[in-house]
Formats: structure tokens, C-alpha cells, sequence
């Protein structure tokens, strides 16, 4: 016999407040005092983020929010920091924020912040982030592949309140559709960054 059709129902997730219309970012180019590789420029990091054509953080978002989100910013540094063994992510942004701050750069007024490092830091992630946001308050995403697009598309994803990607196999069995976490490879929020 032929298995009844079957739905599937997700539930309608609210938009955050926050993730709508220009979203001002601060990105800060960071490394070390033990290791003062700088392997982007402050040009490519600016397509990379804010660039109005070709593979941007700008024009993904744009793209896929219909024309309703849009990152623009600056890009400051490079700025050098004591090194250290463990990966320290929120010590690292508070200095990189003081020699930003230092340097010029008005930084509170960015509620979005993405700190760049070489990838030779003592992390192991290739990026992470702050997932949602509250209106109104400090949204930080750290890149430790500076030259890779998809790694900062994947964590300003998280900025923006999306969760990894999910993908359902309907080749079963029975007539259900199993979700599969974090499987999929092409998706820019799949595979766990």
C-alpha cells in the first residue's frame, strides 16, 4: 500500500527586532604580539563585508532578506594584542575595542562588532558568535579564517538570530521526515561552522 501523505509543520519563528534595515557593524582587525600576521588587508575585509557587488556579507544578506537587511560599517586596524596560550575571546575583543577607541575610532556606537584574527590563534574554531541579539545591546562575532567569506556570512547568520541549518530525510521507511542537524555542507549556517 501507498503511506498517507504526510505534512510537515514548522513553526513561524518572529523576526528580532534588530535584524532589519542597515546593520551598522564595527570590524576590528586584530593579531598578536607573538604572532603579527596580517592576512587580509583592510580592503579585502571591507568586500568581504561591506562590498555592494559580488560574494559580500553585504550582498548575501541584501539578497536574502529581500532587500531588508544590509551590513555597512568600517574596518579598523590592524591592532596588535598580547598573545596567549588559550583563546580568550572576550579579554581579546575588550582590548581590540580600547585600541579601536584609542586609535579614533568611535566604537560604541556599533552594536555589532566582528573581530578579525590571523588563523593561527590558539582557537579552534574557524569563527563564532553571539546567536541573537537583544535590541540595544553588543552583538560580537570573532573570525579566525580572515580570508574565507562563508565564515563570516555563517557568523553574522548567528548575529542575526539564525541557527544552524537543518535539513529533513524523507527517505524512510515509514512516512516521516527525520531532521538532521547541522548537515548541510553547502548551506552557509550548515555544518556547524
Amino acid at each position: 500500500p501507498i503511506p498517507p501523505p504526510f505534512r510537515i509543520h514548522f513553526p513561524v519563528q518572529p523576526i528580532l527586532e534588530n535584524t532589519t534595515g542597515i546593520q551598522k557593524t564595527a570590524v576590528i582587525l586584530v593579531n598578536f604580539d607573538n604572532d603579527r600576521g596580517e592576512p587580509v588587508d583592510a580592503g579585502q575585509v571591507r568586500q568581504i563585508m561591506f562590498g555592494q557587488t559580488g560574494n559580500s556579507a553585504f550582498a548575501y544578506y541584501q539578497e536574502n532578506s529581500y532587500n531588508k537587511t544590509f551590513f555597512q560599517g568600517e574596518v579598523f586596524g590592524w591592532f596588535t594584542i598580547p598573545g596567549t596560550q588559550e583563546c580568550r575571546i572576550d579579554d581579546w575583543a575588550v582590548q581590540a575595542d580600547e585600541l579601536a577607541q584609542s586609535a579614533g575610532a568611535d566604537i560604541a556606537s556599533y552594536l555589532r562588532r566582528v573581530y578579525v584574527f590571523p588563523a593561527t590563534s590558539p582557537c579552534a574554531w574557524s569563527g563564532l558568535a553571539v546567536v541573537g541579539g537583544i535590541p540595544g545591546q553588543l552583538s560580537r562575532s570573532w573570525i579566525f579564517r580572515p580570508d574565507q567569506v562563508g565564515i563570516y556570512l555563517h557568523e553574522l547568520g548567528h548575529n542575526l538570530g539564525v541557527a544552524h541549518a537543518n535539513f529533513l530525510n524523507c527517505n524512510t521507511p515509514v512516512s516521516i521526515a527525520i531532521p538532521i542537524p547541522s548537515g548541510i555542507q553547502k548551506d552557509k549556517t550548515g555544518a556547524g561552522g
